[in-house]
This record gives structure tokens, sequence and C-alpha cells, in this order.
């Protein structure tokens, strides 16, 4: 989450266009296409979720059919969805491509009902084949969209990159404006603060490189077959 409130945003991007405050409802409008610009720009981790939800079947296959889940967030994108029930293995769901779908599974009257092994994307709703007749646990990775800035006291969902939004924000307005030369030394500052912020991100320092079939853990045989970095013996 930003430091600054929607006002305190709003106030730096008025002191940067000369202190006029007759564009409080524009500026407003021009952070959240901001966000959505820098958004679009990198898929910052702040908006990668995981979490797991029980689904639980009604017993009416037309409302049990598509899953609403995702219908009260600013969704994005699913990345992955695994089912569980109790203690049996987890099943990793299949998205085919949308134009197949209909092909495989047929009209949508006519499907079978199971523990659901593949599924497709409408909007921010999930459709399931099979469709679940038990209830399951349902492990959901997925990323989303900024939240608009409606409230004052309002921060931003982006985590400490408020001068990007701010410099990008200002530059848009002054383009707006039609102060080319001013909108053009604000991009360069946008540009500069959000590839820092990308930079900062894709650094892992804890990460390591580990060839396929050997294991950090040298030395350790115990039951390697359990190890996923290690499916032979030492």
């Amino acid at each position: 989450m930003g430091l600054l409130t929607r006002l305190e945003l709003v106030d730096e991007v008025s002191k940067n266009l000369g202190g006029r405050d007759d564009n409080t409802t524009r500026i407003i409008r021009h952070l959240d296409l901001a966000q959505e610009r820098m958004a679009r720009r990198h898929k910052f981790k702040e908006f990668e979720k995981a979490d797991s939800v029980t689904v639980t079947p009604t017993g009416t296959l037309a409302t049990d059919k598509f899953y609403t889940g995702f219908s009260s967030l600013a969704l994005r994108k699913v990345h992955s969805l695994v089912r569980r029930v109790g203690s049996e293995r987890p099943v990793k769901l299949v998205q085919p491509p949308h134009r197949q779908w209909r092909q495989l599974i047929g009209v949508p009257e006519y499907s079978s009902t199971g523990d659901p092994t593949h599924y497709i994307e409408w909007a921010d709703q999930i459709e399931w084949w099979r469709v679940p007749d038990r209830a399951f646990v349902l492990f959901r990775n997925y990323t989303l969209w900024p939240l608009a800035l409606t409230t004052d006291a309002q921060k931003s969902d982006f985590d400490q990159k408020d001068n990007a939004l701010i410099a990008l924000s200002t530059h848009t307005m002054f383009h707006s404006l039609g102060q080319r030369e001013d909108a053009r030394e604000y991009f360069g500052i946008y540009r500069a603060l959000l590839d820092e912020a990308i930079k900062d991100e894709t650094t892992e320092p804890d990460s390591s490189r580990v060839p396929r079939r050997t294991s950090e853990q040298q030395g350790q045989l115990g039951q390697f077959w359990l190890d996923p970095f290690q499916r032979e013996a030492p």
C-alpha cells in the first residue's frame, strides 16, 4: 500500500502544476488512469494473491456450474486453481483454450456432475466441468487490478510507488493542458522511478539456481525420493 492518501496525492500533483486547485476531479481521474497504466507496465507482486476457499454445491446444476467467488474482486487474471477434498491428493484444474471449451463439453444443460477437472474463465466467474457434486477446498492463485481511488483517505494499492504515480499523473495532466515540455520532463521522472521499482522487485537475493536431480542439501540421504529437486539416489 502507498504512504500518501488520495487527498495528499492530489495535493502533490496540484503543486507540480503550479498550485492550481480547479482541477481536483481531473487529477483524481488521471491518478486512476496512471494506476492502470503502471499495472499494465509490470505485474507487481502486491497484486499477486494466493488463498483458499471452500466451494459447497447447492444441488442445483445451473447454480453449481458457475463459481462467482471472484466477482467482488478487481480480478485481472486467474493463474491456477487446485481442488482438494479432505486428505485426498490435490488436483490442479486444467483450463483449455476458450475456442475449444464448447466443443469439448457440449451444451451446458447436459453437463455431467462429479469432481471438477477443467474450468474456463468468463469475465469474473468460473465455469466448471464437471459440475461439482461435493464440497471441496479451492486453492487460488490470481492477480488483481489496483482499486480506483474513491475517497480522500484511501491510499493506492501500489507498495511504495507514490512518487511514480505522482510523476505519471503530472505528466498526463501537463500533456492534456498542451504543456508538452513540462509533460516530457515529468515522463522522464516517472520512467526512471518505475524502472527503479521494477529493478528492485526483480532482484532475488535468496534465489538459488539448483540443477534438476540435485539438491542444495548435499550429504543428506534420507528419503531422497520425497525431494522434488532430487529424483535419483545420490
